[in-house]
């Protein structure tokens, strides 16, 4: 009888070995991605996260009751934004917008805007906006009952920019 050649010269041991042997890499490289990216989508403390909504939820509704609005101006070469605050009699000596880029965490901003009287805020943004933008003004007094006002800003870069905020 004769001796063929040995095993590792055929070719159906490699194929064999190499699935089980792939199986152990792909985990490998799936177990190294699970721990080096973000899970930003999910929250640890998803509770707390929930009553929070809620709580926005409420400053709206108190928005709406109030028949609040407002509107946005911002001047792309000066860099600067125009609140015209309605429905509030007892407007805050200042406010906090806060602008959101849609996808880019990285531009987004909190920009002070200081009263000039008659519900009429103005600040400055820290860079220029351009696309779309998506607005969020909430004010919480020491009693608790705040409101909150949400717009989208589109602005092209070189011009004015106008947007209408509302308790959504």
């Amino acid at each position: 009888m004769s001796a063929g050649p040995p095993w590792y010269r055929q070719g159906w041991p490699w194929l064999l070995i190499l699935l089980p042997a792939s199986t152990v890499i792909a985990s490998m490289v799936t177990i190294w991605l699970a721990f080096t990216n973000d899970d930003a989508l999910v929250h640890d403390d998803y509770y707390r996260e929930g009553l929070a909504i809620n709580r926005r939820l409420d400053r709206e509704a108190r928005a709406r009751e109030l028949g609040m609005a407002a509107e946005l101006r911002y001047d792309a070469p000066a860099r600067v934004v125009e609140l015209r605050l309605r429905g509030l009699p007892d407007a805050p000596s200042e406010l906090t917008l806060a602008i959101e880029h849609p996808t880019d965490a990285t531009r987004d901003q909190l920009v002070v805007l200081l009263g000039a009287g008659n519900g009429v805020f103005r600040g400055t943004v820290h860079q220029a906006l351009d696309g779309k933008r998506y607005l969020l003004i909430e004010h919480v007094p020491a009693d608790g009952r705040g409101w909150r006002l949400r717009g989208t800003l589109e602005a092209a870069t070189g011009d004015l920019g106008i947007a209408q905020l509302d308790a959504g």
